[in-house]
């Protein structure tokens, strides 16, 4: 996942908590389960969770542990993943196809572009989409269709056992990255030393070289980059790495803590920490293993930013932390976390997808907000409800999904 440290410092940056597609499902890593007018304020016909074949055609009754276990088959992950209204392919024969249902948000409005041809993982993402917000019925669409090509790309979400959330949102980017990527031929990898340029315009060249494998139009709404610093105690050497990313792993404050902020997790994981004892690096200058130090900051800001709350324990699903994570909903500043000064950094959010339950079992839901109204809906499984926004922080959000601030695109 992490390419290896300059030459020159051989410093062990560790595993980042972020996650960067275009590998393959077999190469992604991600086996730890962290479990206006009235058109415009259209809402889609929500997804019905898939039940188990025995009872196939029934409605599923929410809230039973384990009954809602297929988290690709929620519409409050399509809802989360890519905003509220999707705009369907234009080229379409269909006479309804080519209008714009509602607002686009910029992920569903740069996505619209999926060719109707073979059953693919794309294709039936935007038909499902489309089908979801052109559907005069007021019955719940089944996924199957879309399931299907989900399982074919990721075996493991075959059947209806319990399953991430975040895992799947991984698969199904990357699945989407893969059928659409702009580079039909990957270059051979080449070793280039950018060693010798100001930590900006590496950053950027890595970028470029990054861009030369893996371009897509979900690269240019989900991807940002990461600058990992890694600095000898002894010499005063410092080693920079830069790494693309889709989603940060925040780490929450331990137990004890009644309430922590958003901001307090990013602190946390961007915070200086000491590599000593067992794991201490090697000093390329030095020659010798030293004591280092090590920090994140983000290097480039994507479109859009999704943040993982860890609240389940990485080695075992044993237990679940339930503290309140205070959230901003709207003009999240996060420029503190730049490597440089950055002035596109400012985030609102527009989703969140929610964990009630244990580790054993539990239940998702979303909260969404419409683009166009700035009205919040909730999303659990067949129903789709309005919602007061004092409603949308609890200590069920799991997964966060914020856009950049208009005024930060300028």
């Amino acid at each position: 996942m992490i390419p290896p440290p300059p030459p020159h410092l051989l410093l062990e940056h560790g595993a980042l908590d972020s996650w960067s597609p275009g590998r393959g499902a077999a190469g992604l890593g991600c086996s730890r389960l962290d479990p206006g007018e009235a058109s415009h304020r259209r809402l889609p016909v929500a997804v019905a969770a898939l039940p188990p074949r025995s009872s196939a055609g029934r409605r599923c009754r929410s809230g039973g542990a384990g009954v809602e276990v297929a988290v690709l088959c929620r519409s409050w992950w399509l809802q989360c993943g890519f905003g509220q209204p999707f705009r369907v392919p234009p080229w379409s024969e269909e006479p309804h196809i080519g209008r714009q249902c509602g607002r686009v948000t910029p992920a569903t409005h740069h996505l619209s572009g999926f060719p109707w041809g073979p059953p693919t993982q794309d294709t039936e993402f935007a038909k499902l989409i489309q089908t979801m917000w052109t559907s005069s019925s007021s019955e719940a669409v089944s996924p199957s269709e879309f399931k299907t090509q989900i399982q074919r790309y990721a075996p493991r979400f075959v059947g209806y056992n319990q399953q991430d959330a975040q895992e799947f949102l991984r698969f199904l980017l990357d699945g989407l990255h893969n059928e659409v990527n702009r580079v039909t031929v990957r270059p051979r990898g080449t070793t280039e030393d950018f060693d010798h340029l100001p930590d900006e315009e590496k950053g950027k060249k890595m970028w470029s070289k990054y861009l030369e494998r893996e371009d897509s139009k979900v690269v240019d709404l989900f991807v940002g980059q990461l600058r990992s610093s890694l600095t000898c105690s002894h010499c005063g050497f410092c080693s920079t790495v830069f790494d693309p990313f889709w989603d940060l792993s925040l780490p929450i404050a331990k137990k004890g803590y009644g309430e922590v902020s958003l901001m307090d997790c990013m602190r946390l994981f961007t915070k200086e920490d000491v590599l000593d004892g067992d794991e201490k690096p090697t000093c390329y200058r030095c020659k010798a293993r030293r004591r280092c130090t090590k920090k994140f900051t983000v290097q480039k800001f994507p479109k859009i930013l999704v943040l993982h709350l860890k609240r389940f324990s990485e080695a075992r699903r044993t237990s679940k932390l339930s503290t309140f994570v205070n959230f901003s909903m709207k003009d999240l500043d996060l420029r503190e976390f730049a490597s440089e000064n950055s002035t596109n950094a400012v985030y609102n959010l527009y989703a969140v997808s929610n964990h009630s339950g244990t580790t054993m079992g539990g239940h998702y839901t979303a909260y969404c907000r419409n683009p166009a109204s700035g009205e919040w809906y909730t999303f659990n499984d067949s129903r789709v409800t309005p919602m007061s926004s004092s409603q949308v922080r609890s200590s069920d959000a799991y997964v966060l999904f914020y856009e950049l601030a208009s005024s930060s695109r300028m």
